[in-house]
């Protein structure tokens, strides 16, 4: 009995060490489940799978376009210039060689606005300005003696007015000739004609100039006299120049970032959201189309305030070239 014990003891050791010997060869674990006799196999990698998760990507695609329509222009050549400085001017019935009824541009200025007051009209303000562009026809006329309220060489009173810096809205010219008997006598002149009297009596015009001068012309002494009238410009509120400028700056501004947009959304579309800096990309792509569409919104409301501009000061024109 204990030599058959004996043997059953060292047939037990050789089995176990058989078995044991397989499970160290063995390349996975089997783990049984007591309470649902179901099997589960961990395997190892020998690599590791990152999360893929995406974090809600904001692909802007309101890249707006910098086609904005164009800015009203602002033309000074289209300002309306009065064709009664067309009209024919006064000569005086007294042409004889007399220096009796002196002219003075006081007196001619100081009858101009009696006859516009008794019409129950605005006075109009002496400028220093049309003051020397009344001079340089008066002299003009003596120089290259002519009566005519275009040059020889084709020059009018808008064309002195600009040579001397004055800015007109409207502007028109009365001339006379002759030996007048006094100031009151030439303004009374002006006013039997009907194309000056409209001229005196114009309530868009606001300022005048006046010269007055006695010389020679074509062989016997004459008195000449040159009245300019006009409406400054400064009393329509032009368009902002500098703003117009910023807008144009903008615009220019605009453009180069839609390239840079443009060249950074064909990064974005290049790359895949598993690569390595595709979020950031995405957020520096986000980030130039906010600040795009943020300088866009800028850019209009200044377009929008220029041309209000605009139109209030073609408004005011209208109101001035057609009103008589």
């Amino acid at each position: 009995m204990k030599v058959f014990r004996a043997l059953f003891a060292i047939l037990l050791l050789f089995i176990l060490i058989y078995a044991f010997k397989g499970y160290l060869n063995n390349s996975s674990f089997v783990f049984w489940n007591d309470s649902s006799s179901s099997s589960s196999t961990l395997s190892m990698s020998s690599g590791s799978s990152a999360s893929t998760t995406e974090s809600g990507l904001n692909f802007s695609d309101n890249i707006a376009s910098t086609t904005l329509g164009d800015i009203k222009k602002f033309d000074a050549s289209s300002l309306y210039t009065p064709n009664r400085d067309k009209l024919p001017p006064i000569i005086g019935e007294n042409n004889t060689e007399s220096k009796d009824g002196r002219l003075t541009d006081d007196g001619v200025f100081f009858n101009t606005n009696i006859e516009r007051g008794l019409q129950s009209m605005n006075p109009l303000k002496r400028n220093s300005v049309l003051d020397r562009s009344a001079e340089i026809k008066l002299n003009d006329m003596f120089s290259n003696q002519y009566f005519e309220h275009v040059s020889p060489n084709g020059s009018s009173v808008s064309d002195v007015a600009n040579a001397v810096g004055y800015k007109f809205l409207v502007i028109g010219e009365n001339l006379a000739l002759g030996n007048f008997a006094g100031d009151a006598k030439v303004v009374a002149a002006w006013m039997a004609s009907p194309g000056h009297r409209e001229n005196i009596l114009d309530k868009r015009y606001t300022e005048m100039g006046i010269a007055v001068g006695y010389g020679m012309y074509k062989g016997r002494m004459q008195w000449l006299a040159v009245q300019h009238f006009a409406r400054p410009m400064s009393s329509c509120p032009s368009p902002n120049s500098v703003l117009k400028d910023r807008i144009a700056k903008d615009k220019e501004d605009l453009t180069f970032r839609e390239t840079d947009i443009t060249s950074m959304k064909k990064i974005v579309d290049s790359m895949s959201a598993t690569d390595t800096g595709f979020e950031s990309t995405v957020s520096s792509y986000n980030a130039l189309v906010n600040d795009y569409n943020n300088k866009l919104k800028i850019l209009k409301a200044e377009i929008t305030n220029y041309n209000s501009q605009v139109n209030n000061f073609n408004s005011c024109l209208d109101a001035v070239t057609t009103s008589v």
